[in-house]
């Protein structure tokens, strides 16, 4: 039995391997054009969001390469006087929150260019903050993300009680991802189309499209 478990948690994990690379080369290949209308369009989606618009803390990933331009969002929560919360990944798999006051406390960090805040910069506890901002290669329409396989987001998610708000470009979603027992589900997907809420587990349950 235990051997059957196993094979099945390594054949979950191969397919998302797969489905990672085939959605980072297709998001990779989006034109500059239609990748910089996208974030326009997603940004503006998260401007108009109640749950948004209402939060006094917000996380929020800073994006790069494929990723959705969220500096905007950064900078647009800082001159609303929002607190603002960015990632820092430590070893072991954990994450931190960390406040910076302006864009320009982030560095960039290799290998894979993401960016995090300066050293020294406060740690804000999970139960500090009211609405994240999370990205995904890829997200499913139960609101299970694909992420970089770190598991990063996973564990940060499950200690929080915070609004978790994925941003997934629209030719990314999927119908249903390969999840395992650690991935954790959002409340809600931005894509450039609308806000969808995710469906229940059960799988004639019924999404909501807000537009």
């Amino acid at each position: 039995m235990k051997g059957q478990w196993a094979n099945k948690a390594n054949d979950i994990k191969s397919e998302k391997k797969e489905l990672r690379r085939v959605l980072l080369d297709a998001l990779n290949a989006l034109p500059e054009a239609e990748r910089f209308a996208s974030d326009d369009r997603i940004r503006r989606q998260i401007y108009d969001m109640p749950e948004y618009m209402r939060a006094n803390s917000i996380f929020i990933f800073v994006g790069t390469g494929w990723e959705v331009d969220t500096r905007p969002l950064v900078e647009e929560a800082l001159a609303a006087g929002k607190t603002v919360c960015v990632p820092r990944c430590l070893p072991g798999g954990v994450m931190e929150a960390c406040l910076i006051r302006s864009t320009g406390e982030l560095r960039q960090i290799p290998p894979m260019g993401l960016w995090e805040p300066l050293e020294g910069t406060p740690v804000i506890p999970p139960s500090d903050i009211d609405f994240a901002i999370i990205p995904c290669i890829a997200c499913d329409k139960y609101g299970f993300r694909l992420g970089r396989g770190g598991g990063y987001y996973d564990r940060f998610l499950k200690g929080g009680r915070f609004v978790k708000t994925a941003i997934c470009r629209t030719s990314a979603l999927q119908e249903k991802l390969p999840i395992e027992a650690h991935d954790e589900s959002v409340n809600f997907i931005l894509t450039e189309k609308g806000i969808l809420t995710p469906l229940s587990s059960n799988p004639s349950g019924r999404g909501q499209r807000i537009t």
